[in-house]
């Protein structure tokens, strides 16, 4: 099937939404397969910290990734 795919950049210390990716389709020919989506991501990051990558398909959440940004030097 087509999905609509985006991912969202939550701050994980204030659960404010930093960046939301425009939709992607995805075309999965068989629901057994594994698909590679690569995302581009230009988000500002506010501040140092942890912040969730979240997938969503369909407006449904999928899975996140937990990604510490360090402060610059």
């Amino acid at each position: 099937g087509r999905f609509k795919t985006y991912v969202e950049i939550v701050r994980v210390a204030t659960g404010d939404l930093v960046f939301r990716t425009g939709e992607f389709l995805v075309v999965l020919d068989d629901p057994l397969s594994t698909v590679l989506a690569t995302y581009v991501l230009k988000p500002t990051i506010p501040a140092a910290g942890y912040y969730t990558f979240e997938l969503f398909c369909e407006s449904e959440f999928m899975d996140d990734q937990l990604i510490e940004i360090l402060p610059a030097k």
